[in-house]
């Protein structure tokens, strides 16, 4: 399970050709990583908004996952580290823990005013289709026993501008087990789709919404040899 520092990717930026100092590195890579999870700690508290534990370290596959922007201003917080500590010049440091503060702040807010929220996921099958076509979606990371609406329209410019037609279910209601998960909820893809255009179908909780792409291909008649529509 992938984390947070690489010493391959200190050592790369620090141009080393050995691993002469291996052991100091990685000294400041087990301090960066504490430090890191523990404002992430400290911005989120330990329970989310499912009452579930937020587990740290964090990690790529965890919830919240680990994303390249914070591994990179990660690796650069050991580089100002060593470079610190070995030659007293703080400016690579400094401009790490600053960039690390912009970063929790935009990734999860300026205040903890609610407990911290996953970002909710979903799929459908098949994701390629005609008008018409029976589709199968499922999901998990919403809220527990939540009740979800379901859309179909284009893909705006701006996501957060989406709006679509409201598109019936079966089961005509879905509501998330005490997981947050809900699976084999079929839909119709509307027979006013435009062809050859990938639309988006919007899944919503009224809180937060994801949106799984669907592309309407057009219905081609496949005839045997001897005539017969097949």
């Amino acid at each position: 399970m992938s984390r947070l520092i690489e010493y391959d990717s200190v050592k790369l930026k620090l141009r080393l050709n050995d691993d002469t100092l291996k052991d100091e590195i990685s000294l400041y890579i087990q301090e960066v990583d504490d430090l890191v999870n523990n404002r992430v700690r400290n911005k989120l508290g330990t329970i989310d908004f499912n009452g579930d534990l937020i587990d740290l370290p964090l990690t790529v596959d965890g919830e919240p996952p680990i994303d390249e922007e914070l591994k990179s201003i990660a690796t650069d917080a050991v580089i100002g580290k060593f470079r610190l500590q070995n030659s007293e010049k703080p400016l690579i440091w400094d401009t790490a823990m600053k960039n690390l503060d912009n970063y929790l702040d935009r990734r999860f807010g300026y205040t903890r005013d609610e407990p911290f929220r996953q970002k909710p996921q979903a799929t459908v099958i098949p994701a390629v289709g005609t008008r018409g076509i029976i589709v199968t979606l499922s999901g998990e990371k919403w809220g527990k026993s939540t009740k979800l609406i379901f859309q179909f329209g284009a893909i705006p410019t701006d996501a957060s501008q989406f709006s679509g037609q409201i598109i019936l279910t079966n089961p005509v209601t879905v509501v998330t087990d005490a997981s947050g998960m809900f699976t084999d909820v079929t839909l119709i893809i509307p027979t006013n789709a435009t062809i050859d255009e990938t639309s988006l179908i919007n899944i919503t909780d009224g809180r937060q919404a994801t949106q799984v792409k669907f592309t309407t291909i057009p219905f081609t008649k496949t005839f045997s040899l001897d005539g017969v529509l097949i």
